[in-house]
C-alpha cells in the first residue's frame, strides 16, 4: 500500500507542472484560441524583472502590458492590491514569473472568457467546478472464487475442499478506500474543503465535483488503479 501511495504522488508531481494556467470551460473556438495564445506567450516571452516593493496589483498590470493581453486582479484579491512584491529575475520565461508568484503569494492565474484573472486558489476552484462521474466497478469488484472446471466442464475426482477462512484472495479496493486515496493524493484537506467540492461513491461510480485540473488528477489516479 505504501508503494501505491508513493506511485500516486509521483504521478501528481510529474503531471502538475504542465498546467500552470487554469481556465473556465472554453465555450467556443475563439475562446480556445485566446487561451492558447496566452499560454504560448507566457511560455515563449523572455522577461527580466527588478521589482522592489511593487504592489501586487501594479505587478499584474505590468505583466499584462508586457504580454499584450488583458490581465487583471480579481475581486477576491482586491484587499491585497498593495501587498508588496519583491522579485529580481533576468532573462526568464514569463511562465517562470507566474510560477514564482503563485508559490510566493498562494494565488492562481485563471483564464476567464478572454481575460487573465489573478485570484485566490479557492475562488478559482469554485468558479471552475464541474461534476464528473467515473466508473470504479472494475477497481472495487472481487471476482467469485469458483473452482476451475475439468475437461468438458466435468470436475474429475473428489470435490475440491472449501477455501480456508482468511485465505488470501484477489486484491480488492474498498470504495471508501478509493475515496480516501483520491482525496489524499490530490491535495488533501486544502483541496477538498473548498466550498462546493465533493467526492463520493454510489453503485460502482465515483462522483466528483471539482475544478478541471483536479479532475485530471483524479482520472490519472484511477487509471493507475485499474
Amino acid at each position: 500500500m505504501y508503494r501505491l501511495l508513493m506511485a500516486m504522488s509521483c504521478v501528481l508531481v510529474s503531471g502538475g507542472l504542465t498546467a500552470q494556467i487554469a481556465t473556465l470551460p472554453l465555450k467556443n473556438g475563439a475562446e480556445k484560441e485566446i487561451y492558447r495564445t496566452m499560454v504560448r506567450r507566457l511560455e515563449s516571452t523572455r522577461v527580466s524583472v527588478a521589482w522592489e516593493d511593487v504592489g501586487l496589483g501594479e505587478t499584474i498590470r505590468r505583466m499584462g502590458r508586457s504580454l499584450r493581453f488583458n490581465m487583471v486582479l480579481g475581486k477576491a484579491l482586491r484587499d491585497r492590491e498593495e501587498e508588496p512584491v519583491t522579485l529580481q529575475l533576468k532573462d526568464v520565461s514569463a511562465m517562470t514569473v507566474v510560477r514564482l508568484l503563485k508559490q510566493q503569494f498562494d494565488i492562481e492565474f485563471q483564464h476567464r472568457h478572454g481575460v487573465m484573472v489573478v485570484t485566490t486558489t479557492e475562488d478559482a476552484m469554485q468558479r471552475a467546478m464541474v461534476l464528473r462521474i467515473y466508473g470504479i466497478r472494475l477497481i472495487t469488484y472481487t471476482p467469485p472464487d469458483f473452482p476451475a472446471p475439468g475437461i468438458l466442464g466435468l470436475r474429475p475426482g473428489p470435490p475440491p475442499e472449501p477455501p480456508v477462512e482468511g485465505e488470501a484472495r484477489e486484491p480488492r479496493f474498498d470504495p471508501d478506500f478509493v475515496v480516501d486515496l483520491v482525496r489524499s493524493t490530490t491535495g488533501g484537506e486544502k483541496v477538498w474543503e473548498v466550498e462546493g467540492a465533493s467526492i463520493s461513491h454510489h453503485n460502482g461510480k465515483l462522483l466528483v465535483r471539482h475544478a478541471p485540473h483536479i479532475q485530471a488528477r483524479v482520472r490519472r489516479i484511477l487509471d493507475r488503479l485499474r
